[in-house]
């Protein structure tokens, strides 16, 4: 989550300056900071997945 807010912020402060070096383009096309941040949570999740702990006695 912390990944996509600053993420964003970054992009807004590309808006708000008109400063493309602040946003995460291909091309000319700007990447969404949500996916790459739905990416790495998805990656994160794979190689660090979370415990299943049975609690039954």
């Amino acid at each position: 989550l912390s990944l996509g807010l600053g993420l964003g912020a970054m992009s807004l402060a590309g808006d708000v300056t008109g400063n493309t070096a602040y946003k995460l383009m291909i091309g000319a096309v700007e990447v969404s900071p949500l996916a790459i941040a739905t990416l790495v949570g998805i990656v994160l999740n794979l190689v660090i997945p979370a415990d299943k702990k049975d609690d039954v006695k």
